[in-house]
């Protein structure tokens, strides 16, 4: 992020964010250059929601993709379903905790 020297946060909380980036990688990469080693990233992101705010809506999120994006670089402390169907792998969006294990 412009203006932001790589490593300088301890934790970076971001809820309803990526699914609005088109591309959401790129936000992703630029979130973990500025987490410290060690830091703590707290994530939301939605499964089973409604369009919003339709120009700029771009991403749903599964678990398995959840996994597979934080696979370098984080250590995944928990995924929590939010509203899940019950009996079915359906959930509304998920909160995510996770530890970086970068080098900074």
């Amino acid at each position: 992020m412009p203006g932001i020297d790589d490593g300088s946060y301890d934790c970076i909380y971001c809820s309803g964010v990526l699914e609005h980036v088109d591309n959401f990688q790129a936000g992703f990469r630029e979130i973990t250059k500025v987490l410290k080693s060690g830091g703590t990233f707290l994530l939301g992101l939605p499964f089973r929601q409604a369009a919003h705010t339709r120009r700029q809506d771009f991403w749903r999120f599964t678990e398995c993709g959840i996994t597979t994006l934080l696979k370098q670089g984080y250590d995944v402390e928990a995924i929590t379903p939010i509203d899940p169907i019950e009996g079915a792998d359906f959930t509304a969006a998920y909160w995510v905790k996770t530890i970086t294990r970068h080098a900074t």
